[in-house]
């Protein structure tokens, strides 16, 4: 109804053009007439009604709740009827606003000034002695300087309670225990300086900023990653990590907010920004130039990023999984009575070299703690977990130092060629994570160096026969993160971050030594096989086709041809022969173009009882057979001679030896110096049987000429052309294969010693120094050399 008045009487005022002017005097309103009688001006004061405002009675008035009141004036020359249809209608219209009253929305009150509670705690102790409201003072107390405060609080609920405007408390924590150093309390001119916290923290009290911040951090990227603990209702300790990580999203986060909780939040983030936004700015600042302080390290480290640790073949990489702990900060000294920058010295210790009474200088070591993961390894790759320490060592407590400096420190700040060290690393840990024969080249702790040693890697068997130590390394690893079995049954390794993090070390067996070791993974390297060194055999042609059809069958071969399935599927060749005619080079040649680990054993290392014999040619060949080995057994003799009934021991040796050749399906070479008979049982299980002569002319000048070329090939210091022109020479000396190549070791050895290359005249040296004791042997049996009495002998 009241709309409806309202509209007639609009569009009676319209058709009349009238102006009309509010008066501020008067509530019920009054009129002016002009000289002719009719009424020229109407005054009146605005009404208070429900829903006046813009678009209310005449599209006029303005309401009056928000704005107060307000006086509008506008003019016009009336018909007096006009005059009395208006003031039926404001009596109209004033019922109704009497009527609507009852249900009339009130005015809400004014929002408060919501502000934060600072409060200064006096901590004694470990627990909080003392809680104020006012900044504390220094006051010269009976034994020094002591703090102090007013306004002590009580009750921190009851102020709160009476208090809703606010919204969160800031907590300034004081160590009254503490002796401080007089420049810590007093400056240069004798003032009292304003007391700093050691401990600062802020609690959200309000429970519409909780809600806000609620909302505002789920608003951030990978929020959850980085603080998975984090909850708005616990207290969030300075520097204030989760704000500073959240800086570069704020206006992202704000967006979802309402207006109140935009503002809440706003003041909240102005105060951090204000006192701790000058720090994170530093802090990138130096952080964008490699360095770093310890005011600063807080915000060196996040969760996910890889950290390195230590240098070389030890350096190790990890991922953080926590942000940075702050454990000590020390120095190693007292300090004397100096200000501000003035360095550190020490009353009872000086540096090496430095006067009797000179004082050392003094520094500051600070430390913190960062929980971290790296792969450990033992068959199966486990994510072990380990707080990792680091170390700042600083003359000056503000000093900066580098950032790669640090003993630990994110992986983004090193040289590009640690990442690529570590990346080589992961791809060979990857392929060594089953079997691998790889080179080695290193040095042991008990002095033993490596150049180039056949290694091979596998860790499961290394376990099996260390069970204590595997089960030392299970306790150590947290289960549930493996990598999965069918992920390394892939050959290609993992990618990203995940391939820096394996371990620096595996366990290797040395082929030649027999024995475990601790490798350092940068230091292993593929193998390099030899395959061009089967063409330099000094044997016959026809003879070395056949060595290489046998060995290129077995390698293709997937099934024994005997009716038994792995029983004599092997290859088992006999090489005989006099000492230095080549039997071992063979062996070695055949492992090198096979691309096979070559496993030697001797038969002293087997024993000769028939028990032991057994138990260790058994361990021998299955290592033989897991690792894929050319098993080399070298002087076979023992066990290869031909049973007699008057000799038990040496039957029960043969025996067991053909029992475990039977069921050996690897290569296995057997060396033997032995030109007589052999055991008849042999030759069913023997493939392939060369008799070795001794060199003749021919033959020694293409094994002198085999190294000379080998010693090229390596660029080593050597005068061919003087070597080539005594050839002939050097074939007409008498000397075996092995003795071709200690004469030639001995005689470069001997020209790095005169610093000249290595040529004829040094080689002839060395064969004539041999050669004496060569003679005194000979004169002891009796003018004949070995090579003429065993010629006898065959007679």
């Amino acid at each position: 109804m009241q709309d409806a008045h309202t509209a007639a009487a609009a569009n009676e005022v319209a058709s009349q053009k009238i102006r009309y002017q509010s008066d501020t005097s008067s509530r019920d309103g009054s009129t002016e007439l002009d000289n002719s009688g009719n009424v020229e001006i109407v005054r009146f004061k605005q009404p208070s009604v429900v829903g006046s405002g813009e678009g209310s009675l005449f599209g006029l008035y303005e309401d009056t709740t928000r704005q107060g009141r307000r006086t509008q004036e506008t003019s016009r020359r009336v018909d007096p009827t006009i005059f009395k249809r208006l003031r039926e209608l404001e009596d109209e219209n004033e019922r109704l606003r009497e009527r609507e009253s009852a249900w009339e929305v009130p005015k809400p009150p004014p929002l408060p000034s919501y502000r934060p509670l600072v409060l200064h705690n006096f901590v004694e102790d470990s627990r909080i002695s003392g809680t104020y409201l006012d900044d504390p003072q220094w006051q010269q107390g009976a034994h020094g300087p002591e703090l102090s405060a007013g306004r002590s609080l009580r009750n921190i609920e009851d102020y709160l309670d009476r208090h809703p405007e606010v919204i969160y408390i800031l907590h300034k924590d004081y160590d009254i225990n503490r002796r401080f150093d007089d420049s810590e309390v007093v400056d240069k001119d004798g003032v009292f300086r304003t007391p700093k916290p050691f401990r600062e923290s802020i609690s959200l009290t309000s429970d519409l900023l909780l809600d806000a911040m609620e909302i505002f951090f789920k608003s951030i990227p990978d929020f959850d990653f980085y603080f998975p603990q984090f909850r708005v209702e616990d207290e969030i300790a300075a520097p204030y990590l989760p704000f500073y990580y959240a800086l570069p999203y704020l206006e992202v986060a704000m967006a979802p907010l309402e207006e109140l909780h935009r503002k809440l939040v706003r003041i909240l983030t102005n105060s951090i920004l204000n006192s701790h936004g000058e720090d994170y700015t530093k802090a990138k600042n130096l952080f964008d130039r490699g360095r770093v302080s310890q005011r600063y390290m807080q915000y060196l480290i996040r969760p996910g990023d890889v950290l390195v640790e230590g240098s070389g073949p030890m350096k190790q990489a990890f991922v953080a999984k926590s942000w940075l702990t702050e454990h000590t900060r020390g120095n190693g000294g007292v300090r004397r009575e100096d200000y501000a920058d003035e360095p550190y010295t020490m009353k009872s210790r000086r540096e090496k070299g430095s006067k009797i009474g000179a004082p050392e200088i003094m520094y500051f070591v600070f430390s913190w703690s960062v929980k971290a993961w790296q792969w450990s390894y033992n068959g199966s790759f486990h994510q072990s977990s380990a707080r990792r320490s680091i170390y700042m060592k600083v003359t000056f407590e503000n000093d900066e130092v580098d950032i790669k400096d640090l003993n630990v420190f994110p992986l983004m700040y090193a040289d590009r060629k640690i990442r690529q060290e570590l990346e080589l690393r992961g791809k060979m840990f990857w392929k060594c994570r089953f079997k691998h024969i790889v080179s080695y080249t290193g040095s042991q702790d008990d002095g033993l160096i490596f150049n180039d040693a056949r290694h091979m890697i596998d860790t499961a068997t290394y376990n099996k026969l260390h069970i204590g130590k595997l089960q030392s390394i299970e306790a150590a690893v947290d289960r549930p993160a493996d990598i999965t079995p069918e992920r390394m049954a892939v050959n290609d390794p993992i990618v990203g971050n995940d391939l820096l993090l394996f371990p620096p070390k595996m366990m290797g067996y040395n082929l030649h030594a027999k024995r475990w070791y601790e490798l350092y993974v940068d230091q292993m390297k593929d193998v390099d096989w030899n395959t061009q060194a089967f063409k330099t055999l000094v044997m016959a042609e026809d003879t070395k086709e056949l060595i290489l059809a046998l060995v290129e069958n077995q390698l293709e071969a997937k099934k024994s041809t005997d009716l038994i399935s792995g029983k004599g599927s092997g290859l088992i060749v006999l090489l005989h022969g006099g000492p230095g005619t080549g039997k071992t080079f063979t062996a070695e040649s055949v492992a090198e173009i096979a691309k096979k680990p070559l496993y030697r054993i001797t038969c002293g290392e087997v024993g000769t009882d028939p028990l032991i014999v057994e138990k260790r040619l058994t361990a021998i060949l299955h290592l033989g057979k897991i690792w894929d080995c050319v098993v080399l057994l070298d002087e076979a003799d023992v066990f290869l001679e031909e049973r007699d009934l008057r000799d038990v021991h040496r039957n029960a040796l043969v025996s067991v030896f053909l029992h475990v050749l039977e069921y050996y399906d690897g290569i296995l070479i057997l060396t033997s110096n032995l030109v007589g008979a052999f055991d008849e049982a042999f030759k069913s299980r023997i493939q392939l049987v060369l008799h070795y002569k001794d060199l003749n002319e021919p033959q020694r000048r293409k094994v002198w000429r085999n190294f000379i070329n080998r010693l090229k090939e390596l660029g080593e210091a050597i005068d061919s052309e003087d070597l080539e022109d005594h050839l002939a020479m050097l074939g007409k000396e008498e000397l075996n294969g092995r003795q071709i190549r200690n004469a030639i070791t001995t005689a470069r050895q001997l020209a790095k010693y005169k610093k000249r290359p290595l040529c004829y005249d040094h080689l002839k040296h060395v064969i004539t120094v041999s050669s004496q004791f060569e003679q005194y042997m000979k004169d002891l049996k009796g003018g004949q050399t070995d090579r003429e009495r065993k010629k006898l002998d065959e007679i």
